[in-house]
């Protein structure tokens, strides 16, 4: 990881470069839940945005 500066973490794979996770919470049930962020780049690539509206679309 580099030292570059703002950090921004939109992608899965800066994510696990980082060492971060990703939680989704439902407002409804109120449950809360941690995405595999490894299954995340296996599945859709390490420079698919991770931001609420890009993963609503492919999840």
């Amino acid at each position: 990881m580099s030292n570059k500066y703002p950090f921004v973490e939109d992608t899965p794979g800066k994510k696990l470069e980082a060492g971060t996770g990703i939680s989704v919470y439902c407002g409804t049930c109120k449950r809360k839940v941690r995405l595999d962020v490894a299954e995340l780049v296996r599945g859709f690539g390490p420079d698919q945005p991770c931001m609420h509206w890009d993963l609503v679309k492919i999840i």
